[in-house]
């Protein structure tokens, strides 16, 4: 890593209708180096790196690029600068190949014929320097996200890209895929190539990061060489606060009558023979590597997607969940993995939201009770203290922490005996997670069962009574409160024999 310096920005400042959301932010990178820019939720990281982009307009402050003083005032100009921003939803055109995706807008062209071999080829050597051995004719529709980020990749390397950035590149892959991307970005970073790294996992971070700079409310508190900092204070800066109990301890519950068994659940080319017990107050994970199976299962009990063959009972009786509206009916609730596309209107407000699965409950003669929907979504709201505005507040205004609980308020309002959480922490920043995780438990001590999906094994470890880990669509073990340890998750994910 050098010392030459890529970009600095210099006291930044922006406002949206009149409230300032970055007080005179500074950032330095440096040519070769990964620099990780860290914050909770609505701490100004995405406003601050859309101002380098030119995709918001600085209203004070100023930019350099290798010294000299530049204006960006939009993301054409920021890439023929030679910067490019890979985005936590992907922005390629699945029903294009991977060359076309890579070309688009700049076509190779003779008149008006796109030489398409030409352009074939100058993808491929794209994809080869950057060590990804793919077809550049193949259509992104049939690639895994992990290479979807490298083709994003491959593409800002071939605008000549300098300095990239990246918001939440392993949110949605494995961990054995995230290696594979570290291993690119180090690759890259040899080369003198610089990026910024936005990321909630902290453990990726010190693996990763050559240095941080952390923001909170819009402001930089923090920065410097990784080495400098340890997880304690990083959560401390990005929160204003020690974070003591991040996981709430918990009482081990396994005496409990058991409200759910599932036997021999399978659904083709998906999973097979799954079967557990789930008991009252306890809260069952389920580890394993992206694609294992687990959100297809879920999605199957949940009565979504057709279960093959399986039996499921409910408190000893048997009952055939077909569809979610019965789901619904026996008290099951399911938080998706997905909440910005699946779990929310994000167009709503956040009444509308919160009533979506209970409105005809407060409805009398197909007519609304307005005044009853105001008292139970207002009830809800200070119950899981979600922050906002209003009750008119646009629900895709709220942070990320905050949608989540929007969420879990929706189906607690059903007063489900049941809740299924499909990685409940994805892109929630630190101080959010532990309201999450105190939630959670406190639905588990109030006697609710819980079935709760996590890619962070941490989360597994730290919130879960037992951890049934699938392996291809299999069940390959299962794992009780003492036994359950990142080595033993990973071992049984990976299909590897374990010690005990």
């Amino acid at each position: 890593m050098g010392n030459k310096e890529i970009v600095r920005m210099e006291n930044i400042k922006k406002s949206y209708s009149n409230i300032e959301v970055l007080h005179g932010v500074s950032l330095t990178v440096k040519e070769g180096e990964v620099h990780a820019l860290l914050g909770e939720n609505g701490a100004g990281k995405s406003t601050l790196v859309k101002v380098l982009m030119g995709e918001e307009k600085l209203d004070e402050g100023e930019v350099f690029w290798e010294g000299r003083a530049i204006k960006i005032s939009n993301p054409g100009e920021a890439q023929r600068t030679g910067l490019s921003m890979i985005h936590q939803e992907l922005n390629l055109i699945p029903d294009m190949t991977i060359a076309e995706n890579m070309f688009a807008g700049r076509e190779m062209k003779k008149g008006c014929i796109v030489r398409k071999q030409q352009q074939n080829r100058a993808a491929g050597e794209a994809l080869k320097r950057i060590g990804l051995e793919l077809e550049p004719k193949h259509k992104v529709r049939w690639l895994k996200t992990a290479q979807m980020q490298m083709v994003e990749i491959a593409k800002a390397v071939s605008f000549g890209a300098r300095l990239i950035i990246m918001d939440e590149p392993t949110s949605s892959i494995s961990q054995g895929e995230s290696e594979k991307l570290f291993a690119v970005i180090k690759r890259l970073k040899a080369k003198g190539i610089s990026f910024i790294y936005i990321s909630h996992r902290l453990e990726e971070i010190f693996y990763i990061a050559d240095r941080i700079t952390i923001l909170r409310d819009g402001t930089m508190v923090g920065e410097g060489d990784t080495e400098f900092f340890d997880k304690d204070s990083l959560i401390k800066l990005m929160v204003g606060r020690e974070l003591k109990d991040y996981y709430p301890v918990r009482e081990n519950r396994s005496e409990k009558r058991v409200v759910l068994s599932a036997k021999g659940l399978s659904r083709k080319r998906e999973f097979q023979d799954i079967h557990f017990e789930l008991r009252q107050g306890e809260i069952l994970g389920f580890g394993g590597l992206v694609g294992a199976g687990r959100t297809e299962m879920v999605m199957a009990l949940f009565g979504l997607t057709r279960l093959d063959g399986g039996e499921v009972e409910l408190f000893g009786n048997s009952v055939h969940l077909k569809t979610s509206r019965s789901a619904i009916a026996h008290k099951l609730a399911l938080i998706p993995e997905d909440r910005k596309n699946v779990g929310l209107n994000l167009q709503g407000n956040v009444t509308d939201n919160i009533m979506a699965v209970t409105e005809k409950k407060y409805s009398r003669f197909g007519c609304i009770n307005y005044k009853k929907r105001k008292i139970m979504a207002s009830e809800m709201i200070d119950k899981l203290s979600i922050k906002t505005g209003s009750l008119n507040q646009l629900t895709g205004k709220l942070s990320g922490g905050n949608q989540q609980k929007v969420v879990l308020a929706k189906w607690l309002l059903n007063e489900p005996d049941i809740l299924i959480l499909d990685e409940p922490t994805r892109g929630i920043d630190v101080g959010s997670k532990a309201e999450i995780y105190k939630l959670i438990n406190d639905m588990a001590q109030q006697g609710k069962s819980i079935i709760f999906i996590s890619s962070e094994m941490p989360e597994l470890i730290g919130m879960c009574d037992r951890v049934i880990v699938l392996c291809e669509g299999r069940m390959a073990g299962t794992l009780e409160k003492e036994e359950i340890t990142q080595e033993k998750i990973m071992a049984l994910a990976s299909g590897t024999e374990v010690s005990r």
